[in-house]
């Protein structure tokens, strides 16, 4: 499979501020439909923010990638790391409280995207994986 863009960003969370991460999503991000920037910030965020927590919890020294991409028709971020993980199989339960302050962010990540999916890479990362379909961007 051959890929039509490709951008790469690492950074460690104990020595990058989150602005700046925001910032260089920002700028990977920028020649895409504005949809997909968006769908992808927030989700990404979303997921570095998870990661950064379970990483303080554990004490962890954390690296977390951003990998973007597309193909013919699927637009793609993987954000990797090497946290605890989540399971292979996992479920998100609509919340009855949407502004509750935590537990929202996988909710979140789910419904801007066309499909998520977590899973523990042979290396031991973490790869939770969000997809966009080109097509649906047309209407």
């Amino acid at each position: 499979m051959s890929y039509k863009w490709f951008k790469l960003y690492t950074f460690n969370p104990s020595t990058t501020n989150l602005e700046t991460v925001h910032t260089q999503i920002k700028k990977l991000l920028n020649d895409q439909p504005s949809n997909i920037q968006v769908a992808f910030l927030i989700s990404i965020h979303e997921l570095i923010i998870n990661s950064i927590q379970e990483s303080n919890h554990l004490g962890l020294q954390n690296e977390i990638s951003i990998a973007l991409f597309k193909d013919e028709t699927l637009y793609y971020a993987w954000v990797s790391d090497y946290g605890r993980g989540l399971s292979n199989i996992l479920t998100v339960k609509s919340s009855d409280d949407l502004l509750k302050e935590r537990g929202r962010g996988l909710e979140i990540v789910q419904s801007l995207s066309d499909c998520f999916y977590v899973c523990k890479g042979r290396d031991q990362l973490n790869y939770f994986i969000i997809t966009k379909n080109e097509e649906a961007l047309e209407t």
